[in-house]
């Protein structure tokens, strides 16, 4: 970026149920808190940059339900940049799935607290996934373009898992990107339990027995 980008302050928006926001609060600094919320309460944020030049595009969604006891995380690693490109010239890919798996979670555990991070919040150190029960890593269409799982998400992940931690896992073309691509294949096969069969089931529709 040009140098006059960088961000003086930083818009938080605030939602109860992810879709619609409140006019924003400005705060300056990388650190706010936002309080009021009883046991059972969730919270959605998105946050914007804001400099001389005006407000930039909001990140994705991200969430938390406040709650007692063993706690939940929802990791988003779905990076791969759809957004205004030919892919995704219908605007469908929102980056705001998160809002999804922290209502399904929390609706089947009212109690228990859900917290939210991107998957760079791991690899930096700044969320530990011993803090968590469950682990619930959503990847979108991540595929190879941007690694489902990279080489310190899989060892992060691994200890995790050999440490009595639960994961799921969702996404399209994990084990084309782990084992297809070889971005993974002893991660796919022997920590997630999974085998690779073929890229494409050539199916459009899904029947339980």
């Amino acid at each position: 970026l040009e140098p006059s980008a960088a961000a003086t302050s930083f818009k938080v928006y605030v939602s109860r149920d992810g879709r619609g926001f409140d006019n924003g609060t400005t705060v300056t600094g990388t650190n706010t808190t936002l309080s009021g919320y009883a046991p059972g309460d969730r919270v959605f944020v998105r946050v914007a940059a804001l400099n001389a030049g005006g407000e930039g595009l909001a990140t994705r969604i991200g969430g938390a339900q406040v709650g007692t006891g063993g706690a939940v995380l929802v990791v988003d690693g779905f990076d791969r940049a759809y957004t205004h490109t030919s892919v995704n010239w219908r605007g469908i890919w929102t980056h705001d799935y998160a809002v999804e798996h922290l209502h399904a979670l929390g609706n089947s555990a009212p109690t228990s607290p859900l917290d939210f991070a991107e998957n760079e919040a791991l690899t930096s150190g700044a969320v530990k996934l011993a803090d968590y029960e469950l682990v619930d890593w959503l990847l979108g269409r991540e595929s190879s373009a941007d690694r489902t799982f990279d080489p310190t998400e899989q060892a992060l992940v691994e200890a995790y898992l050999q440490s009595g931690g639960a994961l799921l896992a969702t996404g399209t073309e994990i084990g084309w990107d782990l084992e297809a691509r070889a971005g993974g294949v002893a991660f796919l096969n022997d920590i997630l339990g999974v085998d690779y069969v073929r890229d494409d089931a050539g199916v459009r529709i899904a029947n339980s027995p």
